[in-house]
């Protein structure tokens, strides 16, 4: 598979039915072929949040984040950008994200 976006659904499709572990190199491999692909940034980084790879999750979601801030799913990135966070033990930073800013930056 060559395109990045069809790759990315997919490989999210795959993640949110259970299969992060298959979907993480298919998003690293879109990501490879479009390193602007914001939605396979943040699916990577929610596959990873469910692999508990957090400093991933986090590195993926933010980099997501900061491609397209503007997004129409935002809110859900900044949530999950959260959760990992909390469950890194930062909550101040993860009130931050969760109320839609980076803290620090």
């Amino acid at each position: 598979m060559s395109d990045s976006i069809v790759l990315g659904i997919a490989a999210c499709a795959l993640a949110d039915v259970g299969h992060p572990d298959r979907a993480i190199p298919l998003l690293q491999r879109a990501i490879e072929l479009n390193p602007n692909n914001a939605q396979a940034w943040v699916a990577l980084g929610a596959a990873k949040l469910l692999t508990t790879d957090l400093e991933g999750a986090v590195k993926a979601l933010e980099r997501g984040i900061e491609i397209s801030a503007m997004s129409a799913q935002i809110a859900i990135w900044w949530s999950f950008l959260a959760i990992a966070e909390l469950m890194r033990g930062n909550v101040d930073i993860a009130h931050a994200h969760a109320l839609g800013r980076l803290s620090g930056g």
